[in-house]
């Protein structure tokens, strides 16, 4: 059975790489403007961008990952691209076996087969639907 990378955008984890990421990429930028002795600027960038590229490759990295905040989610199970929506267009939400299907509201549908998903990350992805989906929304 496979598991699914959970990443709450928000989360504290997610801002241990991009404040270091941000820090230095800006360092870079102020060591640019001035004259100071050595060549910092290109060690500096270096660095910054390697956090921001794993904050942002992680999403590559992983063949299950499923990110979220308070508006959208990304979702990618068994497949290089992901999807992503808005949970206030979310008009429905089935589970039928081994099969995850959500609906938008303008016809849209997504499909995600949960079927070599452990048990306990899909009830966590379940958990996650259920809590930012708006409670008058039918559930199947």
């Amino acid at each position: 059975m496979k598991s699914i990378y959970f990443n709450k955008y928000n989360s504290w984890k997610n801002g241990l790489v991009i404040i270091p990421g941000a820090f230095f990429v800006l360092l870079s930028g102020l060591d640019m403007l001035t004259d100071l002795p050595g060549d910092h600027t290109k060690f500096f960038s270096l660095l910054g961008h390697l956090f921001l590229a794993i904050y942002w490759g992680r999403i590559f990295l992983f063949k299950n990952y499923v990110a979220w905040n308070k508006l959208v989610m990304n979702i990618k199970i068994d497949s290089f691209w992901f999807n992503t929506f808005s949970f206030n267009k979310v008009s429905n939400i089935s589970s039928e076996k081994d099969l995850l299907k959500i609906s938008l509201m303008h016809g849209k549908e997504h499909q995600f087969d949960l079927g070599a998903i452990k048990m306990a990350d899909r009830d966590r992805l379940m958990q996650i639907l259920e809590a930012k989906i708006p409670s008058s929304l039918a559930y199947d």
